[in-house]
């Protein structure tokens, strides 16, 4: 009798071990798989990949406020060195009308960004919902908290994008400065661009 309820006892702590590591494939396969695209935005407004090394974007400044989330890539658009850009492309067009068109192709592509973003966090969420789904069914209700604290800061995060957008679209200061330092670049750029003319043509 002794040996009978010894053995239903091993065979029912093996099925709760089963269920256990069941459980834990079932979140290891439904964890949101965070890539560096997901978070760190490699394009400038044209599409054209950045050069990239072992110690992250060779060819922008760090971003000490990063989180690691895909937010990251709008804030490092908005704060990238557009006035560098604008004395470059001036060197090479000083054309006024070719100015005005890389100004909306700027504009567009912090557009474009915001949407990218929020679609990325909405992805994570849906991967967040599916992890709880699971813990839920197998009754693994410890770990709940943090993942419902991931969604907040997800949604939380996607609340900003909302008020960023809204701010840009009614044309807030503080969203324009990609814009001036562009045209102040450009003008710079222009100038030494006819400073070189000059010279050139008194050798």
């Amino acid at each position: 009798m002794f040996g009978f309820n010894k053995n239903r006892e091993e065979n029912q702590s093996a099925i709760n071990e089963q269920q256990i590591a069941n459980a834990d494939n079932v979140l290891q396969s439904a964890r949101p798989e965070i890539r560096e695209e997901d978070f760190i935005d490699t394009t400038d407004p044209n599409g054209v990949l950045l050069n990239i090394n072992q110690n992250g974007l060779s060819t922008i400044r760090s971003v000490d406020y990063s989180t690691g989330l895909p937010i990251d890539g709008v804030f490092w658009y908005m704060e990238k060195d557009w006035e560098e850009d604008g004395m470059r492309d001036a060197i090479g067009n000083p054309d006024i009308n070719y100015m005005n068109m890389k100004i909306e192709i700027i504009k567009q592509g912090l557009v474009r960004r915001f949407e990218m973003t929020r679609l990325r966090y909405n992805k994570l969420i849906r991967d967040c919902e599916a992890q709880i789904e699971s813990l839920n069914t197998f009754g693994l209700t410890a770990t709940l908290s943090s993942i419902t604290s991931q969604i907040d800061t997800y949604k939380e995060h996607i609340q900003k994008l909302n008020d960023l957008e809204s701010r840009f679209q009614k044309g807030a200061a503080e969203l324009l400065t990609m814009t001036e330092s562009y045209k102040r670049g450009f003008a710079n750029g222009v100038a030494q661009r006819t400073q070189q003319t000059i010279n050139s043509q008194n050798n």
